[in-house]
């Protein structure tokens, strides 16, 4: 079950990340329904805050169970195209949790600096930047292909 549960969150992390702070920006108690759609973004934009935090002490607690077959089949969405195999470093293991912070930032940037276009495109290009030296340095993924951004 939490194999799938991940896979949807880390999957759809983006789409969620920008509907939530679209939400924000137009929150609204007149009606029933708008109430529900903002208390439902309140808690979609919990889950999207520490979902990186909670998968990387997944990995970090659980960095000797990797191997094992009962871990791989709850927690194998997290680290399936991860290089742990050959390097079960911290850099490794930090990856899915850079990434989705990554792309937490990248959210914001896009949603709430939008009358600051040259802000929004400094901040993504340095989160690119960051994310490529890190993919790079660390070889964080298996497979080559993955490697090239």
């Amino acid at each position: 079950m939490w194999n799938s549960v991940l896979t949807l969150i880390n999957e759809s992390y983006i789409i969620i990340a920008l509907s939530c702070f679209m939400q924000y920006k137009f929150l609204s108690f007149k009606s029933a329904g708008k109430a529900f759609s903002s208390l439902l973004s309140f808690v979609l934009g919990a889950i999207i805050l520490i979902s990186p935090f909670i998968n990387l002490a997944i990995l970090i607690k659980n960095k000797h169970k990797l191997k094992n077959k009962d871990f791989k089949s709850k927690y194998d969405s997290l680290y399936e195209s991860l290089n742990y195999r050959r390097y079960p470093t911290l850099g490794v293991l930090i990856e899915p949790c850079l990434s989705q912070l990554r792309i937490l930032i990248m959210s914001i940037a896009l949603i709430y600096f939008e009358n600051h276009p040259y802000f929004q495109i400094s901040i993504n290009n340095f989160l690119v930047t960051f994310i490529l030296i890190h993919i790079k340095w660390w070889e964080v993924f298996a497979d080559k292909n993955e490697r090239f951004f």
